[in-house]
Formats: C-alpha cells, sequence, structure tokens
C-alpha cells in the first residue's frame, strides 16, 4: 500500500549540462524514447453526503495523491458493509459522523505502517460527532485507527458523547487503536450486552479516556493506555448494574471512578492486585447470595477503595449476604471514606456469609468497620478476621 506524500517526485533522466571557460559540453538520457515523467496533481478528496453510496456498502479507499481521501458532511448512516482501506484519510465537518445501524457494519483495517486517520476538519476538540456503533455484526472492528476531535454532539435525544460509541447488544473490536482529542469520552460503551474487545489501545488527550456500564469492567485491560486525559480515570456506570458471570476487575493505569447506585454481584467478582477505584456519593457493591468476591491485593500493590470525595461516609460500602462461596476473600485492600447512607459498615455482612477479611486498612469510617449482622449476640461464626488495621473508624467489629 502507498504511503501518502503531497507530490509524487519524478527522477528527471537529463544530465546537467555544465559550461566551463567558453565550452559548452551536453549530456543526453540513456534513453530518449522514454519520456520524462511529470509530476503527479495532488487531488481533492471526495465528499461523502447523506446520499452516498456508501451508506449501502462498499469501501473506502486510500488514494496516495490525495493528502485527504474523504470530507464527511452529514450524519451518515451505514446500513451495508462497509471497508475503509488501510492508510485512508477522512475528515468531518462540524456535526458529522458515522453511525452503524443494524443490517450495517465497519471494517476499519488499518495497519502499523499505514493507519486510517478519522478527523475533524477543524482540529479542535468536538469538531464532530465520531462513530456509533449500533449493530451487532462480528465485522464490526478498528485496527490501527487513529480517530481525532471528535465526540462534539450525540447522535439522538440519550445524550451519549463520545468518539467511538458502543450500543446496547451491539458489537466492537478496537486494537492498536489511538483515540485523542475528543471533547468527551474517548469510548463510550455504557449499554448493557455490548460485545466490545480492546487490545493495545491509546485514549489520551480527551476529556476522559472512557465510559464503561459496570457489566462491562472486564473489557478495561491493562494492555491498554488511559493516561494523558483531562480527568485521568476509567468511569464506570453502576446504575442498575448486575454481574450474571464470572467477572475479573482488572488492575489499569489509571484509577476507575464509580457513579451511580450500586454494582450486585451474583457471580464470582474478582479484583487484581492494585485495583483503585473512586467511589461516588451513594455508590454500593453487593456480593449477594450465589455471588462471590475475591479481593486480594499485595502489600506492596494493594487494592484501594476509596471515596471521590476524601471525608468518612462519602460511599456506603461492600456487602454480603448470604453466600457461602468459600473463595470469599478481602485481602491486602484499603478501604477508606466509606459507611455513608446509614450503611452500618465498610464491609457489611448479612446472614453469616462465608468470608475471609485480613490485612485490610479501614480509614476514616463513618460507622463500623464491620458490621457482622444479624446481630452481635449471634456473631457471623464464617468469618475469618486477622491482621486489620483501624483509623478513625465509628467501631471495629459491630452487630446490633
Amino acid at each position: 500500500m502507498a504511503r501518502k506524500v503531497l507530490f509524487n517526485k519524478a527522477l528527471l533522466g537529463v544530465a546537467t549540462c555544465l559550461v566551463l571557460t567558453g565550452v559548452v559540453s551536453s549530456c543526453k538520457k540513456k534513453n530518449d524514447t522514454n519520456p520524462t515523467p511529470t509530476p503527479s496533481v495532488v487531488k481533492a478528496p471526495d465528499t461523502v453526503d447523506c446520499n452516498h453510496t456508501i451508506k449501502s456498502g462498499g469501501t473506502l479507499k486510500n488514494d496516495p495523491d490525495a493528502p485527504v481521501d474523504y470530507v464527511v458532511t452529514c450524519e451518515v448512516h451505514l446500513n451495508g458493509d462497509v471497508i475503509i482501506e488501510p492508510g485512508t484519510v477522512i475528515e468531518f465537518t462540524t456535526g458529522s459522523g458515522l453511525q452503524v445501524n443494524d443490517k450495517g457494519s465497519l471494517s476499519i483495517n488499518g495497519t502499523a505502517n499505514d493507519p486510517v486517520t478519522l478527523t475533524g476538519v477543524d482540529k479542535t476538540p468536538g469538531s464532530w460527532k465520531g462513530l456509533l456503533f449500533d449493530s451487532d455484526d462480528t465485522k464490526n472492528s478498528m485496527t490501527h485507527t487513529k480517530v481525532m476531535y471528535a465526540g462534539g454532539g450525540a447522535f439522538n435525544s440519550n445524550g451519549d458523547l463520545g468518539s467511538v460509541i458502543v450500543w446496547a447488544a451491539s458489537t466492537l473490536t478496537m486494537s492498536n487503536c489511538t483515540v485523542s482529542n475528543s471533547a468527551a469520552y474517548g469510548l463510550n460503551a455504557s449499554y448493557t450486552e455490548a460485545m466490545v474487545t480492546l487490545n493495545n489501545n491509546t485514549f489520551t488527550a480527551n476529556d476522559m479516556p472512557a465510559k464503561i456500564k459496570a457489566e462491562l469492567l472486564a473489557i478495561a485491560t491493562g494492555s491498554n493506555d488511559y493516561t494523558g486525559n483531562t480527568k485521568d480515570f476509567v468511569l464506570l456506570d453502576f446504575y442498575t448494574s448486575t454481574l450474571n458471570k464470572a467477572t475479573t476487575w482488572h488492575k489499569i493505569n489509571v484509577p476507575f471512578l464509580a457513579k451511580g447506585t450500586q454494582l450486585v454481584s451474583n457471580a464470582m467478582l474478582t479484583i487484581e492486585a492494585g485495583v483503585e477505584v473512586h467511589m461516588g456519593t451513594g455508590t454500593y457493591i453487593h456480593i449477594q447470595e450465589k455471588g462471590g468476591i475475591k479481593a486480594v491485593g499485595t502489600a506492596s500493590n494493594p487494592i484501594i477503595f476509596r471515596g471521590e470525595n476524601a471525608v468518612a461516609g462519602a460511599w456506603e460500602g461492600i456487602g454480603i449476604s448470604f453466600t457461602s462461596n468459600p473463595l470469599n476473600e478481602i485481602g491486602y485492600v484499603k478501604i477508606m471514606h466509606a459507611g455513608g447512607d446509614n450503611r452500618k459498615g465498610a464491609i457489611y455482612m448479612w446472614a453469616k456469609p462465608v468470608v475471609n477479611v485480613h490485612h485490610v486498612d479501614f480509614t476514616d469510617v463513618k460507622t463500623c468497620a464491620l458490621y457482622a449482622a444479624p446481630s452481635s449476640s449471634s456473631p457471623n461464626t464464617n468469618l475469618l478476621l486477622a491482621s486489620c488495621t483501624y483509623t478513625n473508624c465509628g467501631g471495629q467489629l459491630c452487630g446490633d
């Protein structure tokens, strides 16, 4: 695949003539039958409007003689299979973007040497809307793609903003992409049942790198870079969120910020060492009877749960109810600023769940560090408790 150049320089076949002391010495081309090539003309981009044939499917191609291959001038709805070839450069006017509908797909096939570039005509954050995937087609993919200056407008009344938006029950695989200069989120995947895979992507120079529905928290992995944004947090939407399958909460290179209400787990939730979560007002993690929790850090790399606001009672805590899962363990964890909304413990236990709590530092907890309901006269005999510290807590192990 030829790379883009502004001009194709040709080698001229005529040697330079020298004039020395009035004597002219001339040279000729080695082969006079070959005409001298002329430089290629720099081509203007093609315009993609709402009536362009690409909306029904097709291929957008790289023209090496065009510094910009296409300019998109509206919100184009793709209802067929669309492929973008390596090296293609597409600019978007204000308010324009691409929406992949349920009958369509979008495969952006950049390479390491010839990435695809999607950018704004106006090089300011939010100058165009971005890409919206409302399709469960497994062909939806982005590889070696640069998405810049998007996130500037919603596609409908939902108000979802982001350079790359994945709606409910839609599918997208992103690999080796860079999403930058978004006025909002680099990635917005805040709907349930979306199937998103992220590998070796960079989200930088955005307002925030990503917003993810809590059910999808496992898609944020350590292979991706989320640093260098105005707000360096991956936002987790806890609103009406339930885990119904085993899920791993991965360590990434920025903290998570949890907003909304509660994350309910009916399956095993494993939290990797080094995960840091800033919990918003009123947030709560609830491990139910069929669920489990294994949150085990290390002495040098603890798991951290703290309030978005660094005051006692800034968030509620972690609740564990009924579960008899023998793997339940919370160890080498820092729990700070919990006990809000009258929650009786930073770790709240109901109906004697099986759990091993050790090497947990409780700090600035408005109520008790641990609450072993139903009552102190009937303590949780399934609780193993060792080597915890308590600083500025309303109590240590409490009951009614």
